[in-house]
């Protein structure tokens, strides 16, 4: 009885510890702007409703903007322009092009800056000619790999990467992820998950199942803050959260397999303290608590088009992007606060301080918005 109270109170203790951790790690981001974020106020459920455009950049590319990022120490913006797949580095207080590293990324889905923008992931293309007697050639995904950003050199080669290597993957069924420090990437298909730690160089494929051995088709698979847990949405309704190099039926699941009707995951993400974890599933916007144990639905809307998701670094607030606008969700008062006209939107991002909305749009346009 003892050993379980003194268990109790360590457990109980760490919470405190940990929870202390995650505030002041907001607080840390929130008070250490640079020149040109010390100018705007807090993006919060208060102050939202003011936001405005205050800069737009235009890259040399055609567009789309596949990938943003921000890098708010050196105020460099990073984008991925997906008219040749290259990476822009620009330099935000002189508006200028410092860098254009041409990487031959070829898809959207799967694209992702870690937390600190200094690591890419993203699917490569190259040209391989079909050898009949039309000699047509078509593009193909020839594999999945990380990126310096600042250098624009090769990290880390998560799958295929021989320059030789021949018809693989399509980029509409293949996706790709980056653990928010950098320190995991993995890549799935429908049935099967690859998770590579790029420290160790360590590998290890999951095939995932439910407690009844029913084969699900994987959606979106995401890690959390740490890049100890990573949750997996299902196409057919469940999504799960499972610890790295544990997998079982005791993970946390929430959404369960409520039609098993195979439908499209846009997005999933988890907040930045792993408070919520968000999923679009057909058009639907779903939030839950999430817990080492279980997840409690904490909301739910529709959003014909949605397509895009991010919270705030408070996570307060949660952006939901369509084609054309973001939608701004209060999730205590389970409310929208405000909707922003974002014509053409295809990414978006908050900055580490919680003072800019950033987001690209299919005409190689990047677009920052503050509250002044």
């Amino acid at each position: 009885m003892i050993k379980k109270i003194i268990a109790l109170l360590y457990c109980f203790v760490c919470c405190l510890i940990l929870s202390s951790c995650n505030f002041e790690d907001f607080k840390a981001n929130i008070s250490s702007p640079n020149s040109f974020t010390n100018q705007l106020k807090v993006i919060s459920p208060r102050t939202v409703q003011y936001i405005r455009e205050l800069e737009q950049l235009k890259s040399p590319g055609a567009g789309p903007i596949g990938g943003i990022g921000y890098k708010i120490a050196q105020n460099t913006l990073l984008a991925v322009n997906m008219s040749d797949g290259s990476l822009e580095t620009w330099n935000f207080e002189s508006k200028t092009l410092v860098s254009d590293y041409k990487l031959n990324i070829a898809s959207i889905q799967g694209l992702s800056f870690n937390d600190a923008e200094t690591l890419l992931i993203g699917a490569t293309k190259h040209e391989i000619g079909n050898y009949a007697a039309e000699e047509l050639s078509e593009d193909y995904v020839d594999g999945i790999k990380v990126w310096d950003t600042a250098t624009g050199k090769l990290a880390f080669c998560v799958t295929l990467c021989s320059e030789k290597a021949q018809i693989n993957r399509s980029p509409d069924y293949i996706g790709a992820g980056i653990a928010p420090y950098g320190s995991r990437v993995f890549e799935f298909d429908k049935i099967g998950l690859g998770i590579d730690n790029i420290k160790t160089n360590k590998s290890s494929i999951v095939l995932l199942s439910d407690p009844d051995w029913y084969w699900h088709y994987i959606g979106r698979v995401v890690f959390n803050s740490t890049g100890n847990r990573y949750a997996v949405a299902y196409q057919e309704g469940a999504v799960k959260v499972y610890r790295i190099g544990i997998l079982g039926i005791f993970s946390p699941e929430m959404g369960k397999n409520v039609d098993k009707n195979y439908k499209s995951i846009s997005a999933l993400t988890f907040s930045p303290n792993d408070k919520w974890l968000a999923r679009i599933r057909d058009g639907k916007v779903t939030v839950w608590k999430v817990s080492e144990t279980n997840g409690t639905l904490q909301y739910e809307s529709t959003f014909p088009n949605a397509q895009l998701l991010a919270f705030d670094r408070s996570e307060q607030l949660l952006f939901v992007g369509t084609n054309d606008a973001i939608s701004v969700i209060d999730l205590a008062e389970k409310s929208t606060l405000t909707t922003i006209s974002t014509a053409g939107l295809t990414t978006f991002t908050i900055s580490s301080d919680n003072r800019l909305l950033i987001w690209g749009d299919s005409k190689g346009a990047i677009h920052i918005w503050g509250i002044p």
